[in-house]
C-alpha cells in the first residue's frame, strides 16, 4: 500500500487510502483527465481539494523528488513502484497549503 515518506504525514497517508477506497471520492480528487498517455501527456496534472467549503484546482508538474536509491522521498506506493498518483496528490496538496494558508 501508500507509505509516507520523510514528511511523516501518516495523516495524508491515510486520507489518500480512503480515497482510493471510494472511486467517485478518489474521480473528484483525481480527475480521470490526469494521464501518462502518450497521446495527450503534457507533463502537468491537476487535482481538487475540498477544504472549508469550497473546492480548490491544483495544477503541478510531473517533478517527484527521488533519494540516490532511485526512489520516491515522500509518499509512494510499495507495492507499486510505477504508480504515482499518491506522490503526484501530495504534492498537489503541499502546494496549495502553501499558496493558500501561508
Amino acid at each position: 500500500g501508500i507509505s509516507q515518506g520523510f514528511l511523516g504525514d501518516c495523516y495524508f497517508i491515510a486520507a489518500t487510502y480512503g480515497i482510493s477506497e471510494n472511486s467517485d471520492l478518489f474521480e473528484k480528487i483525481v480527475p480521470l483527465d490526469n494521464s501518462f498517455n502518450e497521446e495527450n501527456y503534457c507533463g502537468l496534472f491537476h487535482f481538487r481539494f475540498w477544504i472549508y467549503g469550497q473546492f480548490y484546482d491544483v495544477c503541478i508538474d510531473d517533478y517527484l523528488p527521488i533519494g540516490q536509491d532511485g526512489q520516491l522521498n515522500f509518499c509512494h506506493n510499495k507495492l507499486r513502484p510505477n504508480e504515482f498518483w499518491a506522490a503526484l496528490l501530495e504534492k498537489a496538496y503541499a502546494k496549495l497549503i502553501r499558496k493558500t494558508f501561508y
